[in-house]
């Protein structure tokens, strides 16, 4: 499956915050820091829905009777079986074996099998309406989100 010129390029400007991010050397971030970052999440999870949205226009079927359902990137935590629930809503039960590859992906990345960056990223991105992350340098090859906040 091709993916959209657009979100291809929502990617590769993320890659590059993300770099940016990386060089910084500072104990804490700055207050420009931290909307950085809270931009970039909010970003990732945009461009995960965005995916999952051009996914369902290649791959997804209205239903008889039914409207297009509204396509987020699914984030599940207990189980493979709510994953293929999601999938249902979505209009799109034969995933798995219509498209294994990009099923294997957006199944690899739930909580259910030990991941746990996918739903802090939503986290994040979701009290953009409240503040902004806390954000503290923890060495030289990453940063460490949240600190101090309940994820």
């Amino acid at each position: 499956m091709v993916v959209p010129t657009s979100v291809a390029a929502q990617f590769r400007r993320l890659d590059k915050n993300l770099g940016e991010l990386k060089r910084l050397k500072s104990s804490a971030l700055s207050e420009d820091q931290s909307i950085l970052v809270a931009e970039i999440c909010n970003s990732c999870i945009l461009a995960l829905d965005k995916a999952m949205n051009a996914l369902w226009e290649a791959k997804g079927e209205t239903e008889v009777g039914k409207q297009k359902p509204i396509i987020y990137f699914p984030i599940v935590t207990s189980s493979k079986e709510k994953l293929a629930a999601k999938l249902q809503q979505y209009q799109m039960p034969d995933l798995e074996q219509d498209e294994p590859k990009v099923f294997e992906i957006i199944d690899a990345v739930q909580a259910y099998n030990g991941v746990k960056w996918l739903r802090a990223l939503y986290d994040l991105a979701a009290i953009r309406h409240e503040n902004f992350p806390k954000i503290s340098q923890v060495d030289e090859k990453g940063i460490e989100f949240g600190k101090g906040q309940d994820l």
